[in-house]
């Protein structure tokens, strides 16, 4: 099993709607928001390395996210 974080910058007004879709995706663990450089960090558990980077591409490609960071756990 692969675990690593996803740390998300939203567009302003999008972040209830966008929060709502990063939690129905699968392998996404739990999500909430948080203040800082980020405002959104989701979990996410996956069996593939790939698995995690293909869905941090699908956070990225909501209509509400304005980037994402990824961060894998170590191996």
């Amino acid at each position: 099993m692969k675990n690593g974080c996803i740390l998300i910058r939203l567009k302003p007004g999008k972040v209830k709607e966008t929060l709502e879709s990063v939690r129905k995706i699968e392998g996404v663990v739990t999500a909430f928001l948080v203040f800082g450089r980020y405002d959104l960090v989701a979990f996410v558990e996956t069996e593939e390395l790939e698995d995690l980077f293909d869905i941090a591409i699908e956070i990225n490609s909501l209509e509400g996210t304005e980037s994402t960071e990824t961060l894998p756990e170590a191996p």
